[in-house]
Order: C-alpha cells, then structure tokens, then sequence
C-alpha cells in the first residue's frame, strides 16, 4: 500500500481536525478520488 510520507500525514490529520463534518466529507471525497475505482491508484 502507498501512503504519503509522515510529514504530509501528520499536516493532513492537523487539517482535519480543524475542519467541520461537512469539510471533512469533502477532503475524504477529493483523497478518494485520487486513488479512482477499487480504491488503489
């Protein structure tokens, strides 16, 4: 499995805590679309 360096992860979890029900729906929504159909990019 890819993920993102820990960096990124740590300042992509940062963000979500930060963020309503609503704008976490949408980022989860943006991250899913990256990985397509099936869910491995």
């Amino acid at each position: 499995m890819v993920g993102y360096p820990r960096e990124i992860e740590l300042k992509m979890q940062r963000l979500c805590a930060m963020l309503s029900e609503k704008g976490r729906r949408r980022y989860a929504g943006i991250e899913s679309a990256k990985l397509g159909h099936g869910g491995i990019g």
